[in-house]
């Protein structure tokens, strides 16, 4: 990834929301949306999302960092043409394969460099239902800094479920918090919150998005309950092995941050 290019994006973004501070004094919002081989769905995510987004009244200015993460499909094509049609929503970061929890953090890096006053994650596959998003809003509005979903239904197999419920395990006995939902590609928070995080956060860690949970977990997190809904279209690119050996992984990785996340 071209680093330097980004730095340049994010210095003209800046610039922009600063010009446009006087005028609009709503927050500003960067939703990272990691990518992989998600031709099938991507558009109508993007669309379902643009009405929710269209419809609220928390966030002013709005940006959705597409980050196709090496897909082989034609899933760049389409996301390039989104962002043709929609400059004002969408940037795209095209980059190689790093997987999911490298694609997240970049896209927290990208958002904190840029100076967000939020950040959002989704994912690109449709099961993340806009319809709660009012619900996340709401508790944001309350004055809280970190929101997360809380998948209590999911309709994409009891297994998926089941993996979620190992990492609450392994965390809670590695670093002795409870998450309810660790690894869920539904949340936001204040940008800022990512300050302490990011320089503990190295790129080789597996399971960022469950680091970073427990890591707003001594923050301070509030949940939304949501239902996991089935995928627009493909299938997912994460195979059963595959967690299985990014939770081990997880587990070793995570016995090295806990001296850091307990001074946190």
């Amino acid at each position: 990834m071209d680093y330097g290019h980004l730095w340049k994006v994010c210095i003209n973004i800046t610039q922009r929301m600063r010009t446009s501070s006087s005028e609009n004094i709503l927050p500003s919002l960067c939703v990272v949306m990691p990518i992989y081989n998600e031709s099938e769905s991507i558009e109508k995510t993007f669309l379902e999302w643009k009405g929710a987004f269209e419809s609220q009244d928390f966030f002013g200015q709005i940006h959705l960092l597409m980050m196709n993460d090496g897909s082989k499909d034609n899933t760049i094509e389409i996301i390039k043409r989104l962002e043709i049609a929609y400059p004002q929503w969408i940037k795209v970061i095209d980059k190689s394969n790093s997987g999911h929890g490298n694609t997240c953090l970049q896209g927290y890096r990208y958002s904190f460099d840029c100076g967000y006053d939020y950040t959002m994650q989704l994912d690109s596959d449709g099961q993340c239902d806009p319809k709660y998003f009012v619900e996340f809003l709401q508790l944001l509005k309350q004055g809280n800094s970190v929101v997360y979903g809380f998948r209590y239904y999911r309709k994409d197999g009891f297994l998926r479920f089941m993996v979620s419920r190992v990492l609450s395990v392994v965390a809670f006995m590695r670093i002795g918090l409870w998450l309810w939902d660790p690894n869920v590609p539904y949340r936001v928070f204040k940008t800022k919150t990512l300050g302490a995080f990011l320089p503990i956060c190295t790129d080789d860690f597996f399971l960022v998005n469950v680091l970073l949970a427990l890591y707003h977990k001594r923050v301070g997190m509030k949940h939304v309950m949501i239902v996991f809904r089935d995928r627009h279209g493909g299938s997912p690119s994460l195979s059963t092995f595959k967690m299985y050996e990014h939770g081990k992984n997880f587990y070793r990785q995570l016995g090295g941050m806990v001296p850091i996340l307990k001074r946190i």
